[in-house]
């Protein structure tokens, strides 16, 4: 029997007790060795046997009492790990806030001195207000943060529109048309002090003070986890074969969809399909929309996918739009999709020349909008999204006139709108979206045909 050197009241009468029990148990025991009668020896030994008991329940109420000591100072040292003190609020550098409809990367000072205390605000747009409650003067936004030892990286991300893509916030100056989508918090060191080093030293103390029956339990009890995990490693061996013997072939297919979703085909686009189907690129994709409406404005533009004639494996994609500028401003609207499935990858589009597709426009008000066909590459980066663009001069056709557009990659320009036109050039080898996007300085609406988008060789 061993007992804990805590000096509580309770602990120290139960050890009296026990003490004073194997005194009288001993004695008995050594009475009834040297009796010189049967009868005496049996009255001794019964006399013993109950001591003897009483003394293994005080052993038992003792083991237990100090286990349920252990027990709450245990969860009293747990509380204080999982709480923070006071000491850790004053060394916190950062303060997160988010849903806030506008961004900002300040820092509050504590302290005059170039190396006194401070708190940096990391604060970000909405990443999913309603629309109805959204100001759409501000986009949807969040932060991606990257912790290291010394420093955090703020990484911004925004969407324009409510179905739009989400993409880098290009909004932190470095310098005259330098602008990056995050910022760099360098952090300082947080220092020891004199309280942590003497709570580090109670709660060594107190670890060594836990009795050694605790110990001995919690020992066999890791030797019991460790047994249990040894056995269970057969198992997972022979588990480990058979997921390898069944599910090499889905591997497999897993890898050749991983190849197909990045490989080139010609066609992006022509529609077919089931009857009922929306209209989908080749790989399946629908098609996102962009608008005006993330600067206040109201121009709408949707899509349909419709059969020509009575042919249900024939289709075309029939895009609405209505325009409505605001005072000076340009209206637009726009429709676009990836070239692979999610998340975006580019593509290398080297072996080919150029874009085709056919395009019907009924609407006698067409010369009063400009269409565009936006090829997007990753290796343009500014957030105003301009993009290599080219400017279609459509004409007006009948109800069952296409006309076939073939237009070149050299053919592709950077747009009116880009404050450093000389950066936004084509790389055919990083392609990963189209789109066609419409624009009007008068309030114009209509429909416009597209059919057989794809590449020319």
């Amino acid at each position: 029997m061993s007992f804990s050197n805590n000096d509580d009241p309770r602990i120290k009468s139960l050890k009296e007790d026990i003490e004073q029990l194997q005194r009288e148990y001993e004695s008995l025991t050594e009475q009834s060795r040297n009796s010189l009668t049967d009868v005496e020896r049996i009255r001794l030994t019964g006399q013993a046997e109950k001591i003897y008991k009483h003394l293994k329940s005080k052993e038992e109420e003792l083991d237990k009492f100090i286990s349920s000591l252990d027990s709450e100072r245990e969860r009293e040292t747990t509380q204080r790990d999982l709480f923070p003190s006071s000491e850790d609020l004053n060394s916190t550098q950062i303060l997160h806030l988010s849903d806030l409809h506008f961004e900002t990367n300040d820092e509050f000072r504590y302290d005059i001195n170039v190396d006194g205390r401070k708190l940096h605000r990391i604060c970000a747009g909405t990443f999913g207000a309603p629309t109805k409650e959204l100001n759409t003067g501000i986009p949807w936004q969040y932060n991606l943060i990257k912790i290291k030892t010394d420093e955090v990286t703020v990484c911004t991300r925004k969407r324009e529109s409510e179905n739009g893509g989400w993409d880098g916030d290009f909004r932190w100056r470095y310098g005259k048309n330098d602008n990056k989508d995050y910022y760099t918090i360098e952090l300082t060191p947080k220092k020891q002090t004199d309280n942590s080093v003497e709570q580090g030293k109670k709660l060594s103390q107190h670890r060594e003070n836990v009795p050694n029956a605790t110990k001995q339990k919690k020992e066999k009890e890791q030797l019991n986890n460790f047994k249990s995990k040894y056995e269970q490693k057969k198992y997972y061996i022979r588990y480990f074969f058979i997921f390898i013997l069944f599910f090499s072939p889905l591997i497999l297919i897993l890898i050749f969809i991983e190849k197909y979703n990045t490989s080139i085909q010609k066609v992006i686009a022509d529609f077919t399909g089931a009857p009922g189907q929306g209209a989908l690129t080749k790989i399946g994709l629908p098609f996102s929309i962009m608008s005006d409406n993330v600067h206040n404005m109201k121009s709408k533009i949707w899509y349909q996918r419709l059969y020509k004639g009575n042919r249900s494996d024939d289709a075309f994609l029939r895009i609405y739009y209505d325009i409505i500028p605001h005072d000076s401003r340009q209206g637009f609207v726009g429709i676009f999709s990836d070239f692979t499935l999610p998340p975006a990858k580019p593509i290398n589009l080297s072996e080919f020349s150029g874009i085709s597709f056919d395009m019907r426009i009924e609407d006698v008000h067409i010369k009063n909008t400009e269409i565009r066909l936006v090829l997007y590459s990753n290796n343009i980066k500014n957030n105003q999204f301009a993009y290599p663009m080219y400017s279609i001069k459509p004409k007006v056709t009948s109800k069952e006139g296409w006309s076939k557009y073939k237009i070149l990659f050299s053919e592709f320009k950077s747009p009116d709108f880009a404050s450093d036109p000389d950066s936004i050039k084509l790389d055919v080898n990083r392609v990963f979206r189209f789109g066609f996007v419409f624009l009007s300085t008068e309030k114009v609406n209509g429909q416009i045909d597209f059919d057989n988008i794809s590449w020319l060789e």
